[in-house]
């Protein structure tokens, strides 16, 4: 009754008795405005689960389809989406627009210290790949310097910036590094992704897709109670993976470089239900 306490000790104006026992008597009671917010939560979930769906499509769809890509990043409007949103430009060559998609996050999602070193790594993630166009190469031809440079941004392990780097240094350059997570000797690359206005939706996305040597699933669900798991398939439903998620948000890095060629379905399953889910396409060079 940390709470109770609180109004009743703690603040300026302490709460009197009889107000306590108010909030007390209807701690647990449904009102009007919880069940509007829980059936507003549920199809916010549903949104989301199918803007992941349309995403990851798109993605795999051999056309070009970049701007319905970029649009429903936009509108999903996570941490998570900004970022990619802003990789979606890099790869474009188009840094202003990158720049632009990340430049106002620290105000929109009020984010505290850990979020903001992960933007700081960003930031530097961004000016070295536009350093790198404006010296007339690409992320294959870089140089001792190049790699030490970017070597340093995947070190710091911190959020989508490290995960993109590594990406790059050991499809490129042979050099991989292989984060443990949770339960395997180490606390991973983890870094949770908050949404604008609060948003309670569930959400479990993976960059990049298609994958080559890694690919790292972030995921936030505000509604997860106890343990999930992250579970992988091929398309005959043989699995792959089956990782515990304990926390409402987090981030795992899948190593995919024996994993064969071709499209696999991934789950987030919590007591037998689907709370999160989509396509991943595993294109390496082996």
């Amino acid at each position: 009754m940390g709470f109770i306490d609180f109004l009743k000790d703690e603040i300026p104006n302490p709460m009197p008795q009889y107000m306590l026992d108010l909030i007390t008597a209807n701690w647990t009671e449904r009102t009007a405005r919880t069940i509007l917010e829980e059936a507003l939560s549920h199809y916010t979930r549903e949104m989301a689960c199918i803007s992941n769906l349309l995403l990851t499509d798109l993605s795999l769809d051999e056309a070009d389809h970049y701007e319905d890509i970029r649009y429903w990043l936009d509108r999903k409007n996570y941490l998570s989406d900004r970022y990619a949103l802003a990789e979606s430009w890099i790869e474009a060559n188009n840094f202003g627009n990158a720049s632009d998609a990340i430049s106002n996050v620290i105000a929109d999602y009020m984010l505290d210290d850990i979020y903001i070193a992960e933007h700081d790594n960003f930031l530097d993630y961004l000016s070295f790949r536009e350093n790198i166009f404006t010296q007339g190469k690409n992320i294959l031809q870089l140089n001792s310097a190049d790699i030490s440079e970017l070597q340093s941004i995947a070190d710091l392990n911190k959020g989508f910036a490290s995960a993109m780097a590594k990406n790059i240094l050991c499809f490129g350059y042979g050099i991989c590094t292989y984060t443990p997570p949770v339960g395997e000797g180490g606390s991973g690359s983890r870094i949770a992704y908050p949404r604008r206005n609060n948003s309670s939706a569930n959400e479990v996305t993976v960059i990049p897709n298609p994958a080559s040597t890694f690919a790292t699933f972030h995921w936030d669900i505000p509604s997860l109670d106890g343990n999930a798991f992250l579970k992988i398939t091929d398309l005959a439903g043989r699995p792959l993976l089956n990782q515990l998620i304990s926390q409402k948000q987090g981030q795992f890095i899948w190593d995919t470089r024996k994993i064969e060629n071709g499209v696999y379905l991934y789950q987030v399953i919590k007591e037998g239900r689907n709370i999160g889910l989509g396509k991943i396409i595993i294109s390496n060079s082996k």
